[in-house]
């Protein structure tokens, strides 16, 4: 069974040559390698050439050549479009893999043709957290599981250090989304929406290099948002187009992105108003009031977290901007600070069935 891996390079000098001999070294043989040249602007080119007339190498070797640069999602997408395996590999330039890394993932794949197979990695060049692979080894059946299975954090979100069946991909669209910056985010999502089968394999198959970027500019603090604010806008209406806004477990996951926008938001916070990014959250598809009852009347830090839509609109800004205030008191404070957040919050449950809030009506005090 042919394998595709598919390596983007752009701007990789330091990092490609140890990053294709770890490619060229694999144990599992049936093989084709796709390099896509993003128009780098350093000499990574050059080097791969290099290891390529100095390596015997096994496996057929492709280099496909962008007119002008495109972005990470667009190579990608070249290299599903080019590639020949019934099953993909994504493989960033400037990380690793082990040895035994591809026959170790297709074990899995003799056995039950899953849509996808995910092994492990090891963070090299940091000590900051990334999201673990929580799972065993195992094996994950049927659409509800898979992406519960997801939006509770269980598997990490990059596209890289997975099996992908090609099939799968081009069958449900599965393209990456081009022009951003965290497009593994809405693929990862996208795939979990539609796979009958995940394999998980808990040995560590990748090595993933960290390289620190140390000068954060103004226009990068605005693509942050502003690709931040696209993803979770793709992700809220794929999951209504998909009628997911019913499901609980996702439901709580797009509650938990929208807050984790926020605190992107207040790293930067020349770059946007907290107004505008209020308006912009409340005009998303969402759950129904009774079903945020539902799900959050039981849990205070998601109670406190999800408050501001019980509101109106004047108040409902006032809260946004105090959100990560209101969480530290409200839902990891005192028991006393939980029971009067609690008293607070039926009296808003009364204005609401009353439909008509008082002028003088607060907020709780920060």
């Amino acid at each position: 069974m042919k394998i595709s891996i598919i390596i983007p390079i752009y701007n990789v000098a330091a990092y490609i040559r140890n990053s294709l001999l770890s490619v060229l070294n694999q144990t599992y043989k049936d093989l084709e390698i796709i390099l896509v040249n993003d128009q780098t602007k350093d000499n990574s080119m050059d080097i791969v050439q290099d290891i390529l007339r100095t390596t015997i190498s096994e496996f057929p070797i492709r280099i496909i050549n962008h007119k002008k640069n495109q972005g990470l999602s667009a190579a990608r997408n070249t290299g599903i479009n080019e590639s020949t395996g019934e099953y993909l590999y994504f493989l960033d330039s400037d990380d690793e893999i082990t040895t035994d890394c591809i026959e170790t993932l297709v074990k899995q794949v003799d056995k039950e043709y899953p849509d996808i197979v995910i092994g492990d990695y090891r963070v090299i060049g940091s000590d900051d957290f990334y999201p673990p692979l929580r799972l065993n080894t195992t094996m994950i059946k049927g659409q509800t599981n898979i992406l519960k299975s997801y939006v509770r954090g269980q598997f990490y979100v990059m596209a890289w250090n997975k099996l992908v069946r090609r099939s799968f991909i081009l069958s449900n669209n599965l393209f990456f989304k081009e022009g951003i910056i965290h497009e593994d985010n809405l693929w990862s999502f996208q795939c979990a929406c539609h796979a009958h089968k995940l394999a998980v394999i808990k040995h560590t198959t990748y090595l993933y290099k960290i390289r620190k970027n140390s000068i954060t500019t103004l226009s990068s603090q605005e693509k942050e948002i502003k690709d931040s604010k696209t993803v979770l806008k793709e992700i809220v209406y794929y999951a209504n187009k998909l009628h997911l806004l019913t499901n609980k477990h996702v439901t709580l996951f797009i509650e938990k992105e929208k807050l984790r926008l926020l605190h992107t938001f207040l790293r930067y916070s020349k770059t946007v108003s907290i107004e505008d990014l209020h308006t912009f959250i409340v005009t998303l598809p969402r759950p129904t009031l009774i079903q945020l009852l539902q799900y959050d009347f039981f849990h205070k830090r998601r109670l406190v977290r999800d408050a501001y839509y019980f509101l109106p609109p004047y108040l409902s800004q006032q809260y946004y901007s105090l959100l990560p205030k209101m969480i530290v008191k409200y839902a990891h404070g005192k028991i006393k600070d939980t029971l009067s957040f609690y008293q607070w919050f039926f009296c808003i449950l009364f204005y609401l069935v009353r439909n008509r809030f008082p002028k003088e009506f607060h907020l709780p005090k920060t």
